[in-house]
C-alpha cells in the first residue's frame, strides 16, 4: 500500500516537472528577447548562486524528512554501527560491505523465491505431528488437511514484501562476494555479538594446533576415504537392536535414539577477541549425528550424579543475583574474589569421568537405573569417546577430553568439576570460604580475607592435574561474576546489577531484520525481565 502511494506521489512530481520546465523555457526566451548578452550573462549567474542555495536547503530538508520517517519505522539507530567488526585478516573491506557486516549474523535476509515444496513438506511434518490427539469429530482430520493445504497454496502465492528492507542489489552483491572469498573467514566471537573476520590461513592454523594434540584427537584422513558416519550408525543401530531384543532397552526408549539418516560431526572455532593473539575455541556440532539422541538420553540418566556432586553450583545468573542479595554476612569486611577454570572441557579425563558416573549410579549413592552398569558405560564411551568429526575436510577422532557442542560435555564437566571440589568443601579447615558457588567453570568465592584466597587456590590448584585455576580479584569493591555485578557498600549486604564485558557490542536482532515481529518484541522483553531480576531493588 504505502509503495502504491509513493509511485503515485513521484508521477505526480514527475508531471510538475515536465510542466516548470515548459514554463522554463518559454520564460527564458521572452528574458533573451529584452536583455542584452551581459546583462543575459549577470542574471543567469545570480540565478545559479540562488539554485545552488535553494538546493542545499531543499537537501537539508529532505534529508532531515528522509532520517525522521526512518527513525519512526526502524528506530533512531538507523545506521548500524560499525564497532562490532573485529577485522583481523588482510582484507580491506569496501563501505557496502562494511554497511552488510555491521548488521550482524544474526540478520535475516527475505528469501528471493518462496520454495514450493518444501512449504508443503513442512505442513506434511506438522500434520504428522498432530497425528496423536483425538479429533472431536469424523470430520476433523480431512478439515485439518484441506486447511494446511489451503493455507500452504496461500503462502507460496504470497509475494515477498520487501517493503520494509533497507538492502538493495549491491549489498545482496557484497554479501555474496564475502561469501565466495576464499582468503577469508567470517565467524561470530566467542563472548557477546558481532562480527570477526580473520585470514582463512590463519584460522585453519589455530585449530590445527588444537587438533594436533595427539592426547586428545587422532587424525584418520580426507573425508572422502575416511566417513564412517554410515558405518558408526548402522553399527550403533546394530548394538541397540540387540540391547532391545534382550530386553536391556524399552522399545519407546530404542525409538528415541535409535539413529537415521544421521550426518557427520563437523569442528570449528570461535575466536576469544578478549585474548592476546586471539586464540580460538574448539566447538563440536554433533546435532543429527548417530549419537546425538543417544547423548541427550543419557544425560536424564546422569542428571541424578550432577545433582549429588553439584551442592555448590548456581543454576544462572538470576538465582546467583537473588542469593548474593540476601545473603546476610557477619561484617561488611569481606574478600570478594572468582576462580576460572583454564581450558576445562578439553582437560577433562574421560575414563576417569565415567567411573565416577558409573560409582555414583551402581555403588549405593543413588537409585540405579534401569540398565546394567556395563550397558551404560560402555554407551557413554559410544557417545563421548568414539565421536568422529571432520574439520577442513579431514576426519579426526576424540580419543580424550570433552568437546563443547556436545550435549554431554557440560554434565560431565559439572560433574567431574563438583567431585573433587566437594571433597576439598568437606574438609575441615578455618580456611573455607564463606560462600562458594560455581556455573560449569566459573567459580564466585567469597572470604574473610584477602590471604584465606591465596591459601585456597593454592589448595585448588593442587585437587587434580587437569584441574588449574586462575583468579581474579575484587576492584573497587566490586566483582562480576557471570553477567552479574556484585558490589560492596558499608552494610551487611551486597548491590547487584547488570555487567556487560568490555568487548560487549550492544548488537542485537534488528527490527528491519526479516524475522517474526514477536521474535523481536520478545527480545526486548528478555532483556527487560534480566534487568528486573538481576538488578538490586
Amino acid at each position: 500500500m504505502e509503495q502504491a502511494f509513493l509511485y503515485d506521489e513521484i508521477g505526480k512530481n514527475e508531471k510538475l516537472v515536465t510542466t516548470l520546465r515548459r514554463v522554463c523555457r518559454s520564460l527564458q526566451k521572452e528574458v533573451r528577447s529584452i536583455l542584452s548578452f551581459f546583462d543575459l550573462f549577470r542574471f543567469c549567474r545570480y540565478l545559479a548562486s540562488i539554485d545552488t542555495i535553494k538546493e542545499k536547503q531543499n537537501t537539508t530538508r529532505n534529508e532531515r524528512g528522509i532520517n525522521r520517517l526512518v527513525s519512526q519505522r526502524f528506530g533512531s539507530n538507523a545506521s548500524p554501527s560499525k564497532k562490532n567488526i573485529l577485522n583481523l585478516s588482510d582484507h580491506k573491506l569496501s563501505p557496502t560491505e562494511e554497511f552488510v557486516l555491521s548488521h550482524g549474523l544474526n540478520f535475516c535476509l527475505p528469501p528471493t523465491t518462496v520454495k514450493n515444496e518444501e512449504v508443503f513438506a513442512e505442513l506434511e511434518v506438522l500434520l504428522g505431528q498432530l497425528k496423536h490427539h483425538e479429533p472431536k469429530s469424523d470430520e476433523g482430520i480431512p478439515a485439518l488437511k484441506a486447511r494446511l493445504s489451503d493455507l500452504a497454496h496461500s503462502y507460496c502465492g504470497c509475494p515477498v514484501d520487501k517493503a520494509d528492507f533497507l538492502m538493495n542489489k549491491e549489498c545482496f552483491l557484497a554479501i555474496k562476494a564475502l561469501r565466495s572469498n576464499p582468503e577469508i573467514h567470517i565467524t561470530k566471537p566467542d563472548k557477546g555479538s558481532g562480527v570477526v573476520i580473520l585470514n582463512k590461513a590463519d584460522y585453519i592454523s589455530k585449530m590445527e594446533s588444537i587438533l594436533h594434540d595427539k592426547t586428545k584427537f587422532i587424525s584418520l584422513g580426507s573425508v572422502s576415504e575416511f566417513d564412517n558416519t554410515p558405518k558408526i550408525e548402522r553399527r550403533l543401530t546394530n548394538r541397540l537392536l540387540t540391547l532391545k531384543k534382550n530386553g536391556v532397552l524399552t522399545a519407546e526408549t530404542y525409538s528415541a535414539i535409535r539413529p537415521t539418516g544421521s550426518q557427520r560431526p563437523r569442528m570449528y572455532g570461535l575466536p576469544k577477541t578478549h585474548k592476546d593473539n586471539v586464540p580460538v575455541r574448539p566447538i563440536l556440532s554433533m546435532i543429527g549425528s548417530a549419537h546425538h539422541q543417544l547423548a541427550k538420553w543419557l544425560i536424564d540418566i546422569l542428571e541424578p550424579v550432577r545433582e549429588l556432586y553439584g551442592t555448590e553450583c548456581v543454576r544462572d545468573s538470576f538465582t546467583f543475583a537473588g542469593e548474593i542479595r540476601n545473603l546476610d554476612l557477619p561484617n561488611p569486611d569481606v574478600f570478594l574474589s572468582s576462580f576460572d577454570i583454564s581450558s576445562l572441557f578439553t582437560n577433562v579425563p574421560l575414563h576417569e569421568t565415567i567411573d565416577i558416573c558409573a560409582n555414583a549410579l551402581y555403588g549405593g549413592k543413588l537409585p540405579p537405573p534401569s540398565i546394567p552398569r556395563n550397558v551404560f558405560v560402555e554407551l557413554l564411551q559410544a557417545a563421548t569417546c568414539c565421536v568422529e568429526f571432520s574439520f577442513n575436510e579431514v576426519m579426526f577422532r576424540q580419543i580424550d577430553g570433552l568437546a563443547m557442542g556436545s550435549p554431554l560435555g557440560p554434565i560431565l564437566a559439572n560433574i567431574f568439576v563438583g567431585y573433587y571440589e566437594g571433597e576439598l568443601l568437606s574438609q575441615r579447615e578455618s580456611a573455607k570460604p564463606l560462600l562458594y558457588r560455581r556455573y560449569v567453570d566459573d567459580t564466585f568465592v567469597i572470604f574473610r580475607n584477602e590471604s584465606e584466597c591465596d591459601q585456597f587456590l593454592i589448595r585448588l590448584n593442587s585437587l587434580h592435574p587437569a584441574l588449574q585455576f586462575t583468579i581474579e580479584k575484587e576492584r573497587n569493591n566490586s566483582l562480576s561474576f557471570l553477567d552479574v555485578l556484585v558490589e560492596k557498600r558499608n552494610t551487611n549486604k551486597f548491590e547487584t546489577s547488570v555487567f556487560r564485558k568490555p568487548t560487549f557490542t550492544g548488537q542485537y536482532l534488528r527490527w528491519n531484520s526479516f524475522s517474526p515481529r514477536r521474535r523481536k518484541i520478545n527480545l526486548i522483553g528478555t532483556l527487560v525481565h534480566r534487568a528486573l531480576m538481576i538488578c538490586s531493588g
